[in-house]
């Protein structure tokens, strides 16, 4: 077949986008620290480009569908993660990329979330809110 075109660039953030991206960002740092001793590099850096779209509401881009997945709805880590890769695979199961680019960043998210009530609390850098 041919090449496929290169994905054009995300368009930028909207204020409420980065706004949910700030109230997220302490868990996102612990969660980021945390998933960078437990997978590759490559594999992190791919992770967490896709748990900020999901944390900033931007969506995940997928081939095929006009608009991102979860579009317009910030996840946090206390949201109902099982639930929301459940609707990951019912709705967009085939442009999921075979998982990589939805099921897999939300699994980390939600083995990260079992996790957290056993993590040390995060340290006076880190910011204590979480």
């Amino acid at each position: 077949g041919r090449p496929l075109a290169p994905k054009p660039p995300p368009p930028p953030l909207t204020d409420e986008q980065r706004a949910a991206l700030a109230r997220a960002a302490p868990w996102l740092c612990r969660f980021e620290a945390w998933l960078r001793k437990d997978v590759s590099r490559s594999n992190a850096d791919k992770v967490m480009e896709r748990v900020h779209d999901l944390a900033s509401g931007r969506g995940v881009a997928l081939r095929g569908c006009a608009s991102p997945a979860f579009a317009g709805k910030p996840v946090s880590i206390s949201d109902d993660l099982v639930g929301l890769k459940e609707t990951a695979a019912a709705t967009f199961g085939g442009a999921d990329h075979g998982g990589w680019l939805l099921r897999h960043p939300i699994g980390k998210l939600i083995r990260f979330q079992q996790l957290l009530p056993s993590l040390p609390p995060p340290s006076e850098e880190e910011g204590a809110a979480g």
